[in-house]
């Protein structure tokens, strides 16, 4: 069925390229070759154009290109790539003959030209921004490796850029943060745009544990360039909820005049769970005379019996695309197949993306874009982080050697294959359209239209099939058949207008005048239905189930908003802009009408003066801005509700709900960045130092409702302030660049300091048992327990725990209360003892290290290492094992009476999580690659242009993770998505990432 769709689409593309109306007038030909100039290495994907003109190509694998159908004359000929200076030359072209035209780019480290249009006023060079923007082609990054989805490729890239991956389930993901947690109450998740439009980026959490992010949706072999502002001093042309930051994708477009060009890509390998002997602990238990210890390794034990827990999952896409353009019209048309499966046998995905990209240039001065793309898939997972009804790692993890010679075989509820036969499903429609309308009616004055919308249709499911009759209650309270479906449909629409009229009042002096109107709307209809107890296991329908229930939801946001902004500059080197936005909100109270966000940046490229004269010193500029953006509430919390029910004689009545809050606003963001950036020797070494202050003022904050006014529960205000500050810094290094070796290193370091300044007095749990806590002076969801100072061990078989005290004192500052200053503190009975602060959920520090060495220009070895700092999480699947399954040794230990007594108070007791809290730092490899471009000799003659094979292995070595780690964790990297509000980094019986290994066969014709 895929293989129909994308035949039928790929028939649809071609035959919209073919009908395509050719307007060229044969003439002169201009071909060459594009170089890199210290190396003689071709760059692939170079942009040759003649300005003006509407003729263009792209350069092959060789750097060669070729220019037809040029009119008879003198002509300017660029030729241009991200990364590389910009270099034009003259010929002279005669008809019916042919010039050469070559072209060597000196590497441009900082890429001052570039075009930016993430957080500008319709595209601006990154010389004049005066905040930092993080951004990276695609093209290397997927050249190089094999990443299978977007998250995956973009971790480690850009400073300040916290990714996390998720689990081991294929079709997953994770979540993304930038500059640490803002908010108290809301998201932590950036603004999404592709193509000018804004996108759905939700992580959907479904109850079972398992997780997927819609940014991963999206195919990265559509992508041209990724471009992320980090925060409100950037982002505040994009107004209300942009203060986490904004990343936009920017997916591949064709060039006039170009030939056609058509990419095939085959990838084809395995994942695994790497090491899973040494990586899942032994489960422990105390038969019946309460004296024998039993032990058992279920991955052992079944692996000896021959069967398999977990297998090898294939991985495999098929992908082809085409780019190209005639005189006035350029295209990029590409099909995926995607068929991937998971280490575990439940997890599957298959996914048929297809896009189309077309430009047309109507006149000179207009110019029209329409950009589709469409996304079909369906997702099969693996349960995880759930309860204790099912899940094979649940299963493990928490199993019993009392239950080994039972039918259980010593898994906590079932055995592994019943757990397989849970069907937890997603089924995804997405597409994403938008069309840009380019208009300059003089040279000094040009307007930009963007129009579109992002729609997503999640049909998830959870199927527990009715066991047979006679077989034990393998699914606990799920065995007579459980089902539960969540169809939930997403529309985010955009209208993005904006003008910028642009003169020279003065020599040397330009000014740049925007104006601009957004109107953005969200809508989310949520229909859910479960049903349980079926009659037999072949029916599955809930209409068919003895009980049932139904649910349907429905919200809707709206913003509309308006900028001006004016930017001064200064013979090309310096550069000031002033801006502001005011926004207008559906969530706003009714009593709170707009919200305004102002910015001003300025930018220096000191290097560009006439006095600059260090000569080791290649480029040097200045940077700051300062600005603020919003967050705005959910979409209800301003509203007073109403709860339908039962009134007297069985009539349809309404009873409070939530009292609502007429002047709830937005929560502010206001940050001020500063830093610079520079390039030495020759270009070799090139860096990127930032400094930024954040805060979050009005914060969201909850606040019990008085019973006496008939609601219950709480309201939303806002009270509060947050703050983030820290430090980025980017360094890359090429310092050997000849023609037989090029290598090149690169590194990004972040360190960022959470804190809340204000909570109006108020201490608020952010989970019911006060492991995290949101209290002044200390971070967000920060990690909270209380400390046992002594206890002993007593009773007739000093089995009993007695004479247990706590460490007393005001509470808070004591970070790991070490043993030798237990003295210094009051003790106190535990009921009436204080909190302690333990630790930051983090993560604190953040960085990468990537690094590749090509031979010839053809061979080339790279790696890139991920490492994460300073966090902390709950490891709750250490938890169940020591309090409630009683399978650790630690809880054999405890009722032996041979524990430390102070370790088994805290463990025994209620409010001491200090034994399940730990560090989960780590430093890991995260890609390690191989990459073999074939020589132009030997494939030109098949009438291949370019073709490379490319052998890449993921997630293959750790080198390090922090001392305190437990087993139990078996991965650092793999927890719960953080929720709005609560549960701050834990994890709880989530599959470790798989290790894989595939092989990626391009070829360009």
């Amino acid at each position: 069925m895929n293989a129909r769709r994308f035949g039928m689409a790929w028939s649809l593309a071609f035959a919209l390229v073919a009908a395509a109306p050719t307007f060229l007038q044969a003439q002169g030909t201009i071909t060459g070759r594009v170089t890199q100039s210290n190396t003689m290495r071709p760059l692939a994907g170079a942009q040759v154009s003649i300005p003006g003109s509407g003729i263009g190509a792209l350069a092959n694998a060789d750097g060669r290109f070729l220019l037809v159908n040029v009119p008879a004359g003198q002509k300017s000929v660029r030729a241009e790539i991200i990364g590389f200076g910009t270099q034009e030359k003259t010929v002279t072209v005669t008809a019916g003959q042919t010039v050469q035209a070559d072209f060597l780019l000196e590497t441009q480290a900082l890429g001052l030209d570039e075009i930016v249009v993430t957080g500008t006023a319709g595209g601006q060079q990154r010389r004049a921004i005066g905040n930092v923007v993080g951004a990276f082609n695609t093209e290397k990054a997927l050249e190089l490796s094999a990443p299978k989805a977007l998250q995956q490729m973009l971790a480690g890239q850009v400073a300040g850029v916290n990714v996390s991956i998720g689990g081991a389930n294929v079709g997953g993901g994770g979540s993304v943060m930038i500059r640490g947690t803002g908010s108290l109450a809301l998201g932590t998740g950036p603004l999404l745009y592709i193509d000018g439009v804004r996108a759905n980026n939700q992580v959907v959490t479904q109850n079972n544990g398992v997780g997927s992010s819609r940014m991963n949706d999206i195919n990265p072999e559509d992508i041209e360039r990724i471009e992320i502002i980090k925060g409100p001093a950037a982002a505040t042309l994009y107004g209300t909820e942009a203060s986490n930051g904004v990343i936009q994708i920017i997916t591949k477009k064709g060039a006039l005049g170009s030939r056609a060009r058509v990419d095939a890509i085959v990838r084809a390998g395995g994942q695994w769970f790497m090491n899973p002997a040494d990586r899942i602990p032994d489960n422990w238990g105390l038969a019946a005379d309460g004296k024998t210890i039993l032990r058992q390794n279920l991955y052992a034990d079944e692996t000896a019996a021959g069967r398999k827990l977990f297998r090898t999952g294939r991985l495999s896409s098929y992908g082809l695309n085409v780019r190209g353009g005639q005189e006035k019209l350029s295209y990029f048309l590409s099909g995926n197949l995607d068929a991937d499966h998971g280490y575990h046998f439940n997890n599957a995905l298959d996914r048929t993306s297809v896009r189309s990209n077309l430009q047309l240039a109507v006149t000179d001065e207009l110019d029209v874009s329409a950009d589709i793309g469409v996304i079909r898939s369906e997702t099969t997972f693996a349960q995880a982080g759930t309860s204790g009804t099912s899940g094979l790692i649940p299963m493990i993890l928490w199993g019993s050697p009392l239950s080994k010679d039972l039918p259980q075989r010593g898994f906590m509820v079932g055995p592994a294959e019943y757990q397989d036969d849970v069907d937890v499903r997603e089924q995804l429609n997405r597409a994403t359209a938008s069309s840009t309308i380019g208009y300059r009616a003089t040279k000094w004055l040009a307007q930009r239209l963007v129009a579109g919308f992002d729609w997503t249709d999640n049909a998830q499911s959870t199927l527990y099939p009715k066991l047979p009759i006679g077989t034990p209650a393998f699914y606990a309270g799920n065995s007579n058949g459980d089902k539960s479906i969540n169809n939930v449909r997403d529309l985010n629409q955009t209208i993005d207008y904006n003008l910028t009229a642009s003169f020279e009042p003065w020599a040397g002096i330009t000014s740049a005048t925007s104006g601009g109107v957004q109107y953005f709307y969200r809508s989310r209809r949520n229909v859910g239905a479960t049903g349980n107890q079926f009659p037999t296991p072949a029916v599955t329908t809930i209409s068919s189930a003895s009980v049932k229930l139904s649910s349907e939801t429905y919200t809707e946001n709206k913003t509309f908003g308006t900028f001006v902004q004016e930017t001064f500059g200064w013979h090309n080197q310096a550069f000031l802009t002033a801006a502001i936005r005011a926004d207008a909100n559906s969530a706003f109270g009714a009593d709170f009408k707009a919200a305004y966000y102002p910015k001003l940046s300025g930018t220096w490229v000191v290097s560009d003066a006439d006095f600059w004269s260090f000569d080791f010193v290649n480029s040097f500029r200045v940077r700051g801005a300062w600005g603020k953006s919003g967050l705005q509430p959910d979409a209800l919390d301003a509203i007073r509700t109403w709860q339908p029910t039962v009134g007297p004689a069985d009539q349809p009545a309404v009873t409070p709900d939530k009292v609502g809050n007429v002047a709830l606003k937005p929560e502010i963001g206001v940050e001020t960045e500063l830093g610079f950036d520079a390039s030495f020797l020759q270009n070799k070494v090139s860096t990127e130092v930032t400094y930024y202050r954040k805060f979050t003022k009005d914060a969201i904050l909850e606040e019990l409702v008085a019973p006496s006014s008939g609601f219950s529960g709480a309201r939303r205000i806002n009270a509060g302030e947050v703050s983030n500050q820290g430090w980025e810094l980017k360094l890359d290094l090429a310092p050997v660049q000849t023609q037989a070796i090029a290598l090149n290193v690169g590194a990004t370091i972040s360190f960022n300091t959470n804190k809340i300044e204000d909570m109006a007095g108020k201490t608020i749990q952010a989970d019911t048992r006060g492991r995290w806590q949101h209290v002044e002076g200390y971070p967000v969801g920060s990690m909270w327990t209380k400390h046992i100072a002594s206890a002993e061990w007593g009773g007739p078989d000093k089995k009993t725990l007695i004479n247990i005290k706590c460490v007393g004192g005001p509470g808070g500052g004591v970070k790991n209360l070490p043993e030798s200053e237990a003295g210094k503190y009051p003790v106190q009975a535990c009921a009436d003892a204080p909190f302690f602060y333990w630790g930051n959920p983090g993560p604190g520090r953040n960085g990468s290290l990537n690094s590749s060495l090509t031979v010839f220009n053809n061979l080339t070895l790279s790696t890139s290492f991920v490492y994460i700092g300073d966090t902390s999480r709950f490891n709750t699947t250490e938890w169940y094992r020591d309090k409630t399954q009683n399978s650790s040794e630690r809880s054999v230990q405890l009722r032996l009476g041979q524990l430390d007594p102070v370790v088994a108070a805290g463990i025994q007791l209620v409010d001491f999580e200090e034994s399940w809290f730990e560090r989960d730092d780590f430093f890991r490899m995260r890609d390690l690659s191989l990459s073999y471009s074939l020589p132009g000799s030997l494939i030109s003659g098949f009438g291949v242009s370019r073709a490379s094979l490319t052998v890449s292995g993921t997630n293959l070595w750790t080198p390090w993770v922090h001392s305190s780690f437990r087993a139990s964790g078996m991965d650092p990297e793999a927890k719960k998505p953080v929720e709005s509000g609560r549960n701050y980094n834990w994890q709880q019986t989530q599959a470790p990432l798989p290790a894989s290994l595939v092989t990626v066969l391009r070829v360009s014709f």
